[in-house]
C-alpha cells in the first residue's frame, strides 16, 4: 500500500472518528444506532469507535457527559429499554464488560450519581426534579461535598437559586471540609449582591469559625477592600471575637477601617491576655505605622506593658516607638519595663539595642 493511499484511509477514520463523537454528544441515538446496523450489514469492526478515545483521552461516556450534562441525566433517570436511549444502546453493544456493568448499576440507582452531577455542573432544573426523589440526608451530603465547586465554579444567580431551592435552615447546618459555611464562601467570592442576599437569611453564621479559626469577618479583611468588611459590620459582625482581625487591620494600614470598630475596652484587654499572639501592637511597630500604634494605645486602650514592646522597638530601631512607651509608662514604673527581661532571649531592650548595633535606641533607653 502507498504512502498516499495510508495517509487517506487514516484521514478517513479519523474524519469518522470526529463524526462519531459528534453523533455522541448530541445523543442522536437514532443515527447511532444506524451506524450500528450499517457496520454489521457491511461486516465492519464498529466496536473501534465504540471504544475510541477523543484527544483528551475521554471515552464515550466521558465524552457524552462533558458535552451534554443535562441530556446525560435526563436519559439516566428516564431509562428505557430501547434504541432511543443512549445507555440502553451501549448496554447493548459495548464490549467492554466493565463499562456495561458500570453503566447497569447506574441504571439501576441513579438519583445520587445525578444529583451530584446536576451541583457539579449548576443545573438547577435537573436538582428539582431530583429534589423529591433523593433522601434528604444524602442531598445535604452532596451539597457539603460541593461546596466548595459551587463558588468556585457557578454564577451568582446559580448560587441564590440552589439556596432558595432548599430548606433555609440547611445551610445553617452545612459547612464543607474545612469548616467553611455559605458565608465563608460568600464572602471569598465578594460578590456584594450576593453576600446582602445570604447576610439576609444567616446572620448567625456571621461568628461560626472554620477549621483555621477565622470567622468570615477575618476573611473579609485579610482577602477584601473595605467596602465588603464594612458590609460584614453593618450586619453585626464583630471585630472583637477574633484577635487576628485587629491585627490584619493594622498590617495592611488600614487606619480609616478601624474608625469603624465599635470601642469595647473590656474585652479588648481580655483578648491581649496573650500578649505575643496577634498582638497588634506589636505588628503596629513591625509595619512602622507610628499613628495606627498610637491610636491602638490611647483608643482601644491595649496595653503597652504587654509583649516585650521595648525589646521588639529596640531590635528594630524604632526610636519614635521607644519614645512614646517609655513616656506613656513614666507614671507606671518606667524603670521596671526598661530592664525586664525577655522570657524568649532573656535580654533587657538595652542589650537588645547593644546587641544589634542600634546606638540611637541604646541612647535612649540609657538616659531613661
Amino acid at each position: 500500500m502507498q504512502f498516499k493511499e495510508i495517509f487517506q484511509h487514516q484521514t478517513e477514520w479519523t474524519m469518522e472518528q470526529v463524526e462519531f463523537f459528534q453523533t455522541v454528544k448530541n445523543f442522536q441515538t437514532s443515527i447511532l444506532q444506524q451506524h450500528i446496523f450499517d457496520a454489521r450489514e457491511q461486516n465492519v469492526n464498529f466496536d473501534l469507535l465504540l471504544m475510541g478515545r477523543n484527544f483528551l483521552d475521554q471515552e464515550i461516556v466521558s465524552i457524552a457527559l462533558d458535552a451534554n450534562p443535562s441530556q446525560f441525566i435526563g436519559q439516566l433517570l428516564n431509562y428505557e429499554r430501547n434504541s432511543l436511549n443512549f445507555f440502553h444502546l451501549l448496554t447493548q453493544h459495548h464490549k467492554s464488560d466493565d463499562l456495561i456493568k458500570k453503566i447497569q448499576l447506574l441504571i439501576n440507582s441513579p438519583e445520587l450519581f445525578c444529583t451530584s452531577l446536576a451541583v457539579k455542573y449548576g443545573l438547577i432544573d435537573a436538582l428539582r426534579s431530583l429534589w423529591n426523589r433523593v433522601n434528604e440526608e444524602a442531598m445535604k451530603s452532596i451539597i457539603t461535598t460541593e461546596m466548595s465547586t459551587i463558588f468556585m465554579r457557578h454564577s451568582s444567580e446559580l448560587i441564590r437559586e440552589l439556596v432558595l431551592l432548599f430548606p433555609a435552615e440547611w445551610f445553617v447546618q452545612l459547612y464543607d471540609h474545612l469548616g467553611n459555611t455559605v458565608l465563608h464562601w460568600t464572602v471569598l467570592r465578594s460578590d456584594l449582591d450576593l453576600l446582602q442576599f445570604v447576610l439576609r437569611r444567616y446572620r448567625m453564621l456571621l461568628y461560626s469559625k472554620n477549621e483555621f479559626g477565622d470567622v468570615p469577618l477575618l476573611i473579609a479583611a485579610r482577602y477584601h477592600e473595605d467596602v465588603v468588611v464594612q458590609l460584614l459590620l453593618d450586619h453585626g459582625a464583630d471585630p472583637w471575637i477574633e484577635p487576628k482581625i485587629i491585627q490584619t487591620i493594622v498590617i495592611q494600614n488600614r487606619q480609616q477601617l478601624l474608625q469603624r470598630f465599635p470601642v469595647d475596652i473590656g474585652r479588648i484587654v481580655a483578648a491581649q491576655v496573650d500578649g505575643y499572639r496577634n498582638n497588634p501592637l506589636r505588628a503596629a511597630i513591625k509595619a512602622n505605622n507610628y499613628e495606627l500604634f498610637v491610636a491602638l494605645h490611647t483608643q482601644f486602650r491595649y496595653e503597652l506593658q504587654k509583649g516585650d514592646l521595648l525589646h521588639l522597638a529596640a531590635r528594630l530601631n524604632k526610636v519614635n516607638f521607644l519614645r512614646y512607651i517609655l513616656t506613656e509608662l513614666m507614671p507606671h514604673n518606667a524603670e521596671v519595663y526598661v530592664d525586664s527581661i525577655s522570657p524568649d532571649t532573656s535580654f533587657t531592650p538595652l542589650m537588645v539595642a547593644c546587641a544589634t548595633g542600634h546606638f540611637d535606641a541604646a541612647q535612649l533607653l540609657l538616659q531613661r
